[in-house]
C-alpha cells in the first residue's frame, strides 16, 4: 500500500499498535518500562486519566521513544522502510521523530499554519473520536466540547509547518467570575511550570556539574544569574555561562556571605545530607516560588536564592523504577563549601 498525505497518521498508529503487540510478546513488560518511565515526565497527564487517555499516551510514547533492541532503529523508521512513499512525503516523516508537548488555545489552533487536529482525538468522558477536523476545518464543532480551554496535546513539524498531533486532555481556563487578566496569568503560570519541569526531567546524580546543567536554562535565568553576580558586560549565552560557573566556583565564599539566613540553613541542610535532597522536603520546608524570569525579579525564596547562585540545581532521579524529583549540590561547586560550611 503507498501512503499518501490522506492515510499517513492511520496507517501509523496502525503500525505502531501492531508492533506494541509484537514487542510485549516477544520482549515482555519489562522492556517497555522505559516507554511508561517516559509518560511521568509529561507535564500533562491528569490524575483520573481514562483508559482511552492512557492508551493514546501509551501508543504516542511508543512511537516516538522505543528503539529496537536489535536494530536500534524506531517505529517511524521501520515504517518508512515498510511503505512505498513519494521521497518529499519520506522527508516529511522527519518531523514526526521529534514530537513536542503543547498547551494551545483553540484560537492558537486555528491559527496554525495547517490547522490539523488529528484523527485520533480524546476528549474528557468522551470515547476517542475518529472525526478528521482539518477536512472541513470545523474548529466549532470542537469548540462546543472545550469551551473555555487550554488544550494539551503534541505537535510535530511537518515540512515547513507544525501539525497538531491530538488532544490528550483539556482543562478550563476560567469561569464565569475570571477576567481577562486571570486568563493570562493562568497561561503564564502553565508556561513558566511547562518550562521548569522540561527543565527538571534532565537524570541527575551527585556528579552533575554547574556548567552541564545550567545549559539547559532559558536565557532569562542565564542572564538572571548572571546580573546577580554583578556582571553587566554583554555576551553570548555560552559565554556568559562561562563566566558564571568560574565565578562561582572561584569565589564561592563571596556568594555565601551573601546568603540570607534561611538560605544559608537550606544549604547546610542539603550538605549535611550528602548535597542531595528530595525538592519536596525543601519545598515544604523552605519554600520556592517557582519562576523562570530571574532577569526581570531576583528569586527571594531560600531555595529559588540557592538555584539563582548555582548552589544547587534540580533535576531528576531513578530508584527502583520510580523518579523523584531531587536537589542536588554540583559537584564543581561542592568541595569550595567543605569548610565553608563545617562549623
Amino acid at each position: 500500500m503507498k501512503i499518501n498525505e490522506n492515510n499517513y497518521m492511520d496507517l501509523l498508529y496502525n503500525f505502531a499498535n501492531n508492533k506494541l503487540n509484537e514487542t510485549y510478546q516477544k520482549y515482555g513488560k519489562n522492556y517497555l518500562v522505559d516507554i511508561v518511565n517516559k509518560l511521568d515526565e509529561l507535564d500533562f497527564i491528569p490524575d483520573d486519566a481514562t483508559q482511552a487517555q492512557m492508551d493514546l499516551l501509551l501508543l504516542t510514547a511508543f512511537i516516538y521513544y522505543f528503539r529496537d533492541p536489535k536494530t536500534g532503529k524506531g517505529v517511524v523508521d521501520e515504517f518508512i522502510e515498510k511503505y512505498e512513499m513519494d521521497d518529499d512525503l519520506r522527508e516529511k516523516f522527519n518531523g514526526l521523530k521529534n514530537i513536542k508537548q503543547a498547551a494551545l488555545t483553540l484560537e492558537e489552533i486555528r491559527k496554525m499554519d495547517d490547522g490539523y487536529i488529528g484523527k485520533f482525538t480524546v476528549l474528557p468522558g468522551h470515547e476517542t473520536i475518529y472525526v478528521d477536523l482539518n477536512v472541513n476545518k470545523t474548529y466549532e464543532w470542537i469548540g462546543e466540547y472545550i469551551g473555555n480551554a487550554i488544550i494539551y496535546g503534541f505537535v510535530y513539524k511537518w515540512n515547513d509547518y507544525f501539525r497538531f498531533l491530538g488532544i490528550i486532555i483539556t482543562e478550563d481556563l476560567y469561569d464565569d467570575e475570571t477576567n481577562e487578566e486571570d486568563l493570562g496569568d493562568f497561561i503564564l503560570r502553565d508556561y513558566i511550570e511547562a518550562t521548569l519541569s522540561k527543565i527538571e526531567s534532565r537524570i541527575i546524580n551527585e556528579k552533575i556539574t554547574l556548567k552541564s546543567f545550567i545549559k539547559r536554562y532559558t536565557f532569562n535565568m542565564i542572564d538572571g544569574m548572571y546580573f546577580a553576580l554583578g556582571f553587566k558586560e554583554k555576551m553570548l549565552k555560552k559565554d556568559k555561562i562561562e563566566r558564571i560557573v568560574e565565578e562561582i566556583t572561584k569565589n564561592t565564599e563571596k556568594i555565601i556571605k551573601k546568603l540570607p539566613k534561611k538560605a544559608l540553613e537550606e544549604l547546610k541542610f542539603i550538605y549535611d545530607n550528602g548535597g542531595i535532597v528530595r525538592y519536596s522536603k525543601l519545598k515544604s520546608k523552605y519554600g520556592d516560588k517557582r519562576d523562570i524570569f530571574w532577569n526581570e525579579k531576583h528569586p527571594e525564596s531560600p531555595t529559588g536564592i540557592l538555584k539563582l547562585y548555582g548552589l544547587i540545581v534540580v533535576g531528576t532521579t531513578v530508584k527502583s523504577g520510580r523518579r523523584y524529583k531531587m536537589a542536588v549540590i554540583p559537584a564543581d561547586v561542592k568541595p569550595s563549601l567543605s569548610q565553608l560550611l563545617a562549623s
